[in-house]
């Protein structure tokens, strides 16, 4: 389990790193120490089973449009705090971290394990707006849209406390997991951008620090991209290609036929 809660440790523990943190709350009344750090680089951006991925936001904003954006900073959480927010997290939030509308309407966040959801304040681990993520660090986050056909979804995601690699898990509109795309963070307190054009209406998103590091993310955009969707264009492999071929053949041969009884 890893809990975002600020439990008080011996100092002697606390000297050594002794203690084991699972929650950013625990994290942060220890001192915030070292938990490791990732040393991998960023992939480029893909087009994967019909759906369009971008690596940075500019690239995304040019494919889909200008979308409603959410970053998280109309609301109560101090620089260098942290507040446990109750879940789910949405527009009509009214707990510690937002108040009724500080939050644009459209989504909510929870946790996996009911954990709790917890605001960082700006610079708590170096990074420089309000964040939001679980609280648990075992736990992963998840952003469920409420507000219909959202094709486009954008964040900046950030590997957390401990480093290591990000997993974004996107749903289709009936549950189905349709792609996972791993994001690979430079540094704990460094974002990586996220985005996805898809060919149908995405229901949900979760997104889970590989190494139980607590994920968090910030600048989320998500609506009904401006263009035409990508479309899935399913492979035939060399059996499909044969049949395919061979369909076409046949249409052929039909149109001859008909065209000479004329």
């Amino acid at each position: 389990m890893k809990r975002f809660g600020f439990l008080i440790a011996s100092l002697g523990l606390v000297a050594t790193g002794a203690v084991a943190q699972d929650s950013y709350q625990d994290w942060a009344a220890a001192g915030i120490p070292d938990r490791g750090t990732s040393a991998s680089t960023v992939g480029s951006a893909d087009v994967r089973g019909g759906a369009l991925t971008f690596a940075d936001r500019a690239s995304f904003n040019s494919a889909v449009g200008t979308l409603p954006l959410e970053d998280f900073e109309g609301g109560a959480t101090a620089a260098g705090a942290v507040n446990t927010c109750t879940e789910p997290v949405s527009s009509a939030s009214n707990d510690p971290c937002f108040a009724p509308g500080d939050l644009i309407a459209g989504f909510q966040i929870t946790s996996s394990g009911g954990g709790g959801v917890v605001a960082l304040g700006d610079g708590l681990i170096g990074q420089p707006s309000t964040v939001i993520g679980a609280n648990i660090f075992a736990d992963f986050t998840t952003v469920t849209f409420t507000g219909g056909n959202v094709t486009a979804v954008g964040l900046d995601a950030f590997s957390g406390s401990g480093g290591g690699n990000v997993d974004i898990r996107v749903f289709d509109s009936g549950g189905a997991l349709a792609d996972t795309i791993t994001l690979a963070p430079s540094a704990d307190n460094v974002s990586e951008f996220f985005g996805i054009f898809a060919p149908g209406p995405i229901s949900r998103i979760e997104i889970e620090g590989t190494s139980t590091s607590g994920e968090l993310f910030d600048n989320l955009a998500f609506g009904t991209g401006a263009q035409e969707p990508p479309v899935s264009v399913p492979a035939l492999g060399l059996a499909g290609t044969f049949l395919g071929t061979a369909l076409l053949l046949l249409i052929a041969g039909f149109a001859l036929r008909s065209r000479a009884s004329h």
